[in-house]
């Protein structure tokens, strides 16, 4: 039986060889998915990238970021943020729960990487050729969490929306805590429209927040989940890692 060929991406990491990688998440103490998602994530990029020692830990509700770092072996340890934006949790409460480790090497969070435009554009479309319904006559809400003290979760969203193709009627980005708000623009929606959460896993925001507001809109509509929670995430991360070595 003839050998599968290497992974011609994993070959970049093979000098990483003494390196671990920690994907670390916000986490859920309500909702477990949130870990479990990073927990198979973590998984998988093991299996895919067999020359990295890998691990996974959350800011709550399961295993903490210090007591994972102990665990692994390599003399460098590059920690990627599991996060959709760059902000707070990303470059503050990470860092914090690791500081004094001179192993660590921080990446950018998965959410901020360009390759996550075209990510999120091919999912919307296989949404909507689903449901059955022609891109063209369908919009697209791109749903952010958004925060009235840091611009940097609304930013991120609006940029990978501005990029999106012009495959849909329209491309709106949407937001749970600032404006434009999800819960009003939904009432007024006048086509079908796919959404996408723009969430790094199945929190409330997610499984809870954006699904009770889809269920006011007055039109058909077809929901994603958190886009961080999907099997596809694996090649955006293991892309991502590559652009940051």
């Amino acid at each position: 039986m003839p050998t599968a060929p290497p992974d011609p991406v994993s070959t970049l990491f093979e000098p990483c060889a003494d390196s671990s990688l920690l994907l670390i998440g916000h986490g859920s103490a309500r909702h477990p998915a949130a870990f479990a998602t990073l927990a198979r994530h973590a998984a998988a990029l093991a299996q895919r990238l067999p020359f990295l020692d890998v691990g996974s830990a959350v800011l709550t509700g399961g295993p903490k970021p210090r007591e994972v770092l102990a665990g692994l072996a390599g003399r460098r340890v590059l920690v990627l943020p599991f996060f959709m934006s760059g902000g707070y949790f990303a470059t503050r409460a990470v860092p914090d729960r690791l500081a004094g480790d001179d192993r660590v090497r921080m990446a950018q969070a998965l959410g901020e990487s360009p390759r996550v435009t075209p990510f999120l554009d091919g999912l919307g479309q296989a949404l909507a050729v689903a449901a059955g319904w022609r891109p063209a006559a369908t919009d697209l809400l791109l749903v952010g969490h958004g925060s009235a003290s840091d611009p940097r979760s609304r930013q991120v969203t609006e940029r990978h929306a501005a990029g999106i193709g012009r495959a849909f009627a329209s491309v709106r980005p949407l937001f749970l805590e600032e404006p434009p708000y999800l819960m009003e623009v939904v009432r007024s929606l006048d086509r079908p429209a796919v959404c996408l959460g723009f969430f790094a896993a199945a929190g409330a925001h997610a499984a809870e927040d954006v699904p009770r507001a889809l269920n006011a809109a007055p039109v058909a509509t077809r929901y994603s989940g958190a886009v961080g929670a999907g099997e596809g995430v694996i090649d955006l991360l293991v892309g991502h890692l590559a652009d940051t070595l």
